[in-house]
């Protein structure tokens, strides 16, 4: 195996509307969801959820989506990210903003915490959802996050 897993951006990534997420993607790995301007100016790389390991942009004003490394591919997350999708349907594009960005934090958390297949599985999604909450609550008594914001985290992470 590789000792030097290298972070690179996915070629032919589709770029799609609000008005979009009601279709089916066969790869919705490479979809990055463009909200209104008065939102957000770039496209959100949803589709880098499928991976276990993302990288950022050295440039806030690079906009070819997230770097990942394509062999920490997760087939188990693509359902998350149609369902996801799916949940957009109806919402204004700052709703979706703020749903987009409390998702982010749960898929950052559990790729931080080696939580690779835990959409696989109810066991393992729940020991997760279980070990997150006690991290919200670490983080409520620490001063890093308010109540009302780990709430809404923990709602998230609950939906998802």
């Amino acid at each position: 195996m590789n000792s030097r897993q290298l972070f690179e951006h996915r070629a032919n990534t589709q770029i799609i509307a609000l008005s979009d997420v009601t279709q089916d993607f066969s790869e919705p790995e490479r979809l990055r969801l463009q909200l209104s301007a008065r939102v957000i100016k770039k496209p959100i790389d949803i589709g880098c959820w499928a991976y276990f390991k993302r990288g950022k942009n050295e440039s806030v004003n690079d906009d070819r989506g997230t770097p990942v490394v394509v062999e920490s591919f997760v087939e188990s997350r693509r359902e998350l990210i149609a369902k996801v999708l799916a949940s957009f349907v109806g919402l204004r594009h700052a709703s979706v903003r703020t749903k987009i960005r409390q998702i982010e934090y749960f898929i950052d958390w559990l790729n931080l915490n080696n939580y690779r297949e835990v959409f696989a599985g109810e066991t393992d999604a729940q020991r997760a959802y279980r070990d997150y909450t006690a991290y919200l609550n670490h983080q409520i008594a620490h001063r890093k996050l308010k109540p009302t914001t780990a709430y809404a985290y923990q709602e998230m992470a609950a939906k998802v």
